[in-house]
């Protein structure tokens, strides 16, 4: 399985077998912390790159 995790919505999945309310509560719990560390780390990034 590839890694399209982060272009995901909970609609996109009708055919994986899960129920909406797993998609959500993954969404939610897992993804999020996911995304806001992946969002400060590019932002220090990008301080760090700028001149």
């Amino acid at each position: 399985m590839r890694k399209t995790v982060m272009k995901l919505k909970p609609d996109d999945l009708p055919t994986t077998g899960w129920s909406k309310v797993d998609v959500v509560g993954l969404w939610k719990s897992d993804l999020l912390p996911l995304i806001e560390a992946s969002r400060a780390l590019q932002w220090q990034l990008e301080d760090a790159v700028r001149p």
